[in-house]
């Protein structure tokens, strides 16, 4: 997911720069079961979700660059999705 990301672990055929992403299912349930702070990206790096977009690279520039392009209103109706998976 790019150099920001990347934490130079290699684990089976994946390197320091890739991951399975989790789906995102269940997203809205994050705080809940973490005493109420959501903690999101493969080490917990972040508690904002778009911090988290935001942060990636690689595979999922273009979905970033997208993001990027949306308005705030658009942007924050994403988030809100999100947290309500």
């Amino acid at each position: 997911m790019g150099d920001e990301l990347a934490d130079n672990f290699i684990e089976g055929e994946a390197n320091g720069k890739e991951w399975r992403t989790t789906p995102l299912w269940g997203l809205r349930l994050y705080a809940e079961h973490l005493g109420g702070v959501a903690y999101y990206l493969h080490d917990g790096r972040t508690t904002d979700l778009k911090t988290a977009i935001l942060l990636h690279g690689g595979e999922a520039t273009n979905a970033r660059n997208s993001f990027n392009t949306l308005t705030d209103n658009e942007k924050n109706a994403l988030l809100a999705f999100l947290r309500s998976l």
